[in-house]
């Protein structure tokens, strides 16, 4: 027998002592023995709890609800199941002793069948078989076996005929498709197989294998009662809502091949046939609603209205006329008497149907016996023998029939409701693109049977836009990613909010299980396939979206590896994002950034994520990113506390109790947990301490190698006497009534509902410092001291616990705050969605105003594409190009300048906006593009015949040389102009000299000096220090370059960096710019400083406080907040702009020593200090730009 049994048994039990004893045994007695066996009680008050209280079996898990809760089978499947199959059971039915191994055998046997019931015998109170053939369940259960697509068409016009106790499910299915949807109370079953058989075929056995009980007064759940018959029709007029999802004429004709004369292939719509089939006599009253309903919500939609009309001419005219003619609603008085008779009539139909019936059961019998003589034939040797030249024949059909239906198919045979997107199919597959495919004839041919979508519309959606409120506006929210546990139910509970006051549109990966909530809370779902989620379809349905409904504002809940701000920010639709994290296992930091990017705004969970998220991106701008909390959901604040445990020993008076909990993962800080707690037991020895880590049992999956070493650290630091460990959701799970106090060792998460609920249950929480939102509420309200810890200091959380235990009335008076903090309005749902509201206001103008910032300098043609935006690539549309521009300033990320000389920053704060929300150079485009210090002087490529180039010993070039191989490129390019400045070189390597001394014999030009120079104030050091004096007095023009390579940075984007630099200060494409720009600074004396236009402006960062320092010293009184600066410290200068920095004198122990810090130093400061040394006559600086030349 394996770890785990193969077959859960979930047996419910309510009220049924005088039965339930059979009901256990027929399962402990069943010839297969593979199984557990789950009693859940729900809270029954007969004698039912201490008949199963009576067993000692240890296949037996015995559980109990406190109050009358329903739908236990859902608890026992989700948390507490472990097998491959599950098997329900009711506690007043009989099963047969070989059940179960029949019907594991063929599940076993047909890996495609998704679920395997049998036929049943009715017996009566007594156990006696129901001999009354006339009685509603007499035959109900004896059904034939149907296709999946049968069964949805039965299920649709007769509702229920299997027997519920006699599935055996693979548990698979349950995960798939989920649970018992709550809220039914006759139909929950029903409302199961239909959702069930979307996706896969079940199988009826046709052995009678169990004993269905039926009760004498109607007692059954499922009985004849009017209360019964009530809420039996209501819910089967709600649960038809599921073949809504039915989206293909394909789909629709295989459940209901008598829609055939409803079909229009150029004008299918599925919800239209849909209500024709519930208007069908055969189908019953609830039914008629559910079609009349349809009608109504789809006439309430003018494009589908228009559509029907063209394709069905049929209106409202025509509706109006329908509900007069099927009455949906049964007037009881009236029909008393006529049901009265017809009850009487049914009753002699169904006697004379007794002789059919009887037949039907010899030839099933027959048909028995056949399939055991076949059955015997199956397992002979003989048979064995020839399986591989059957499947050879098998394969050999199926050819066959393939290529029989690919020449159907060309001849032009129908092929209904599947027309082919020939765009978005070579969009979607770029296979068939390459392979130079016809889309229609491909997807025909094997597109269809690869699973592969003909059109972004054949996808699943509940609901539809015929439902909305035409007067509310309409929100989008996306799930980009998996539900993040902590958070779930408090977004849900928003969600409901939000849709009584907006239209709510959902997208969400098929099988998420907020579908159906969302589906409650009003909201139109649209389910995408995993297998089918890639930006190409999303494009297309939120596009599909658009055109149908104007979205107002898009949520977006998660990051995700899919970029959605970006898809809607294309269409300017105002877009907020709800991050759970920066990274995790779903996406990466880059995803963050596009999120950001896009986003019209990104509110945190947390202040510490927010800070977190300003690492990666300091210029983050504030009008993007927030932070708005999150509270506890109402499920969380109202549940009840778990059953007491039933593994752990008594509680001694003087024990205190420590919980901890979260996923076995390393952000979770089990090994943190477990470290304070032996901290705690060593240097508190007369303390009796009781640690317990309480698992979720919802997330990710458990890391093993983690996991191993924690239970090594446990043994090795000798607490394993002291600690335990549950599932949340086990009922055997301590609660917190039980716990003295909370440790939460969270590394970091941004929710943390483990310490919030802790809180809310009236527990003190010792958290660690910007590990999560807790220690931010912990802290505003003063109890930091007590109960927040510096990040992972676990020897101050030790001392912190330590404290509280000592101290009761401390405790008590800390847990009663910390309870009374998280249970304020301000934290409730309906805080979140008016502060939600309040912020989206503020976002909601910003997409139009973006669009018409694109437009107005798109349309002035001074934006220069080639400088600005080559990093997006040349094939992307120029106003594209702009808007990337201008979210680059709106978020403080990539940010870019919009055209060479032009900063926009500087504009902004020198010229300021006359609209705050518009982008500085469509303002500066509108304002008459003025003159002011956000324009510099631009010298691009000229003609250098023409140029006036001054002598060569007026102009000296210093090149810092680190890398010695770096120098020939460097020469190469200063060898293509007439000058030939005097050379000053240092390298801080002896050994680097002799190779640098045979490189220089290359060049025309005169090398002044070569000297061996400290390795320290990196290419600035040599320059001030060691020929400074000399440079100022001997040259009117210096150069400063350097061989550069960024080890620290990405080497593709050092190497380009480089590349630009020598091109604009050097030479290449452009021509001679050493020639270009000394010939230019000649003809303009006030030019002090030349450096090139770096496309990516660049700030203070770290480096203001040595700036402002430098500063002083050199006489400059204010240094403004933008500026243009030589972005890694090449330039050409006159020697007088440089005079000050040499008059400084500064030494070589003025540098920093290496390795020199990546920023926050004074050669960053000096690099950016330039631009403003005090130099009146030459106070001018200009850029160099070559057309083409971008980074």
């Amino acid at each position: 027998m394996s770890a785990n049994p193969k077959v859960s048994v979930i047996l419910t039990s309510f009220n049924r002592g005088k039965y339930i004893r059979e009901s256990i045994e027929s399962v402990l007695s069943q010839t297969f023995q593979d199984l557990e066996l789950i009693i859940w009680d729900d809270a029954s008050s007969d004698n039912s709890w201490e008949i199963i209280g009576s067993y000692v079996d240890p296949r037996i898990k015995a559980y109990r609800n406190d109050e009358t809760r329903r739908y236990v089978a859902n608890r026992a499947i989700q948390e507490v199941a472990t097998g491959q199959y599950i098997a329900i059971h009711h506690s007043d039915d009989v099963w047969e002793p070989e059940k179960l191994e029949r019907q594991v055998r063929f599940l076993d046997e047909n890996p495609s069948i998704g679920a395997v019931f049998c036929q049943t015998h009715v017996i009566d109170e007594t156990g006696v078989l129901l001999e009354d053939d006339s009685h509603f369940y007499a035959t109900i259960f004896d059904q034939p076996n149907r296709t999946r697509f049968q069964w949805l068409n039965f299920f649709f016009y007769h509702a229920n005929a299997l027997c519920h106790p006699s599935i055996l499910i693979r548990k698979l299915c349950y995960e798939d498709c989920g649970v018992y949807r709550k809220g039914l109370g006759q139909l929950p079953d029903l409302e199961m197989w239909i959702r069930l058989c979307f996706k896969y075929d079940i199988h009826v056995l046709p052995e009678k294998l169990m004993r269905f009980r039926v009760r004498s007064n109607e007692a059954n759940a499922s009985g004849n009662r009017p209360e019964t018959q009530a809420r039996t029709a209501t819910e089967f007029h709600l649960i038809l809502e599921n073949y809504q999802q039915i989206r293909s004429a394909e789909e629709m004709l295989a459940i209901f091949p008598e829609a055939e004369e409803y079909v229009r292939k150029e004008e299918f719509e599925p919800d239209y046939v849909l209500a024709l089939l519930a208007l069908q006599d055969k189908a019953l009253p609830w039914a008629r609603l559910f079609g009349i309903s349809l009608l109504y919500r789809l006439l309430a939609d003018p494009e589908k209205a228009s559509r029907i009309k063209a394709g069905y001419d049929f209106d409202y005219r025509d509706f109006i006329t329908l509900t007069g003619k099927y009455p949906v609603f049964p007037h009881t008085d009236e029909t008393a008497p006529v049901s009265d008779l017809i009850q009487s009539q049914v009753k002699i139909l169904k006697a004379t149907l007794m002789e059919s019936e009887n037949r039907i059961a010899e030839l099933q019998q027959q048909l028995s016996e056949q399939r055991k003589s076949h059955l015997a034939i199956e397992s002979s040797l003989s048979w064995r023998l020839m399986s591989p030249l059957r499947k050879i024949s098998s394969k050999m059909q199926q050819v066959a029939k393939t290529a029989y239906l690919e020449k159907f198919m060309a001849m032009g045979a129908p092929h209904k409701g599947l027309e082919v997107d020939v765009d978005f199919y070579l969009k979607m597959y770029p296979d068939v693109a390459r392979m130079g495919l016809n889309p229609a004839d491909h997807y025909r041919t094997h597109g269809r049977r690869e699973g592969r979508l003909p059109n972004p519309e054949y996808i699943q959606k509940l609901g539809d836009f015929s439902e909305f409120t035409v007067t509310r506006e309409t929100l989008l929210i996306i799930f980009a990613e998996g539900s993040a546990a902590d958070s779930e139910n408090f977004l849900i509970e928003m969600m409901a909010l939000l849709g009584l006051r907006y239209n709510l549109i959902a997208l969400v990966i098929e099988g998420d299980e907020r579908r159906m909530s969302l589906r409650s809370a009003g909201a139109v779902v649209f389910q995408v396939a995993a297998k089918n989620a890639n930006p190409v379809l999303w494009e297309a349905v939120i596009d599909n979206i658009c055109r149908c409904q104007t979205i107002r504002l898009a949520l977006i809940d998660g990051i995700g590896p899919l970029c959605f701000s970006r898809m809607l920010a294309r269409l300017f639709i105002p877009t907020i994002s709800l991050p759970h994290d920066l990274i995790s296992e779903n996406h990466s930091a880059g995803a963050l950034e596009e999120t950001l990017y896009w986003s019209s705004l990104t509110l945190f969970p947390c202040q510490s994520l927010l800070t977190a998220a300003r690492s990666f991106f300091p210029y983050l701008d504030d009008r993007i990113a927030t932070v708005l909390r999150q509270g506890l959901s109402l499920s969380a604040l109202r549940k009840q506390e778990p059953l007491a445990s039933l593994h752990c020993s008594p509680r001694a008076s003087n024990e205190i109790v420590v919980l901890g909990g979260g996923e076995l993962q390393y952000q979770s800080g089990v090994d943190l947990f477990v470290a304070c707690a032996a901290i705690l037991i060593q240097e508190s020895p007369n303390v009796r301490y009781r640690f317990i880590w309480i698992r979720e049992s919802e997330g990710t999956t458990p890391d093993q190698k983690y996991i191993s070493s924690v239970v090594d650290q446990i043994q090795r630091m000798g607490v394993a006497q002291v600690m335990s460990y549950f599932d949340k959701k086990s009922p055997a799970t301590p609660g917190y009534a039980e716990a003295d106090l909370y440790l939460l060792t969270t590394r970091f998460s941004a929710f943390s509902s483990e310490g919030l609920e802790a809180m809310a249950a009236g527990l003190p929480v010792v958290c660690f410092d910007q590990g999560s939102v807790v220690p931010e509420i912990l802290s505003e309200e003063g109890l930091d001291e007590a109960c927040v810890a510096p990040y992972l200091d676990i020897h101050h959380m030790a001392d912190q616990v330590r404290l509280l235990s000592e101290n009761e009335n401390q405790r008590r008076a800390i847990g009663t705050r910390c309870r009374s903090l998280v249970r304020q309005p301000k934290f409730g749902r309906e805080a979140y969605v008016s502060a939600l509201e309040k912020i989206a206001c503020s976002i909601l103008d910003r997409p139009t105003q973006i669009r018409a910032d694109i437009e107005d300098i798109h349309r002035s043609g001074r934006f220069c594409y080639d400088f600005a935006s080559i990093q997006l690539g040349r094939e992307i549309p120029e106003k594209e190009r702009i808007h990337a521009y201008i979210l680059s300033w709106l978020t403080g990320i990539r940010r870019t300048k919009p055209t060479p000389g032009f900063h926009p920053a500087v504009y902004a704060a020198e010229h300021g906006l006359a609209n705050p929300h518009a982008d500085s150079f469509a303002d500066y485009i509108r304002a008459g593009c003025p003159q002011g210090p956000w324009l510099q002087h631009v010298i691009r490529p000229m003609d250098t015949r023409k140029l006036v180039v001054p002598e060569n010993q007026k102009v000296a070039l210093h090149l810092h040389v680190f890398y010695p191989h770096l120098l020939s490129a460097m020469l190469e390019r200063l060898e293509q102009n007439t000058l030939k400045p005097d050379l000053f070189v240092s390298v801080p390597h002896a050994d680097h000299r002799i190779l640098v001394e045979e490189i220089l014999a290359n060049y025309s030009g005169r090398v002044v000096r070569l000297e061996v120079v400290p390795n320290r104030g990196r290419d600035i050091g040599p320059l001030l220090t060691q020929f400074g004096a000399e440079l100022l007095t001997n040259y009117e023009l210096i150069g400063h370059l350097h061989t550069k390579l960024s080890p620290h940075a990405d080497p593709d984007i050092g190497a380009s960096w480089y590349f630009f630099l020598l091109e604009h200060l050097l030479g290449g494409v452009g021509g001679a710019m050493a020639d270009t720009i000394i010939a230019a600074m000649v003809a303009d004396p006030t030019l002090g400083l030349v450096f090139p236009d770096n496309p990516h402006p660049v700030g203070w960062d770290r480096n203001l406080p040595h700036a402002l320092h430098l500063a002083k010293r050199l006489g400059i009184e204010k240094l403004p907040e933008h500026f243009n600066f030589p972005v890694g410290t090449m330039f050409w200068a006159r020697a007088e702009k440089l005079r000050p920095l040499f008059d400084l004198s500064l030494t070589w122990s003025d540098y920093p020593a290496e390795p020199v810090a990546t920023d926050g130093t004074l050669l960053h400061a000096i690099e950016r200090i330039f631009p403003f040394l005090p130099s009146p006559a030459c106070a001018r600086n200009a850029v160099v730009n070559v057309s083409g030349l971008s980074r």
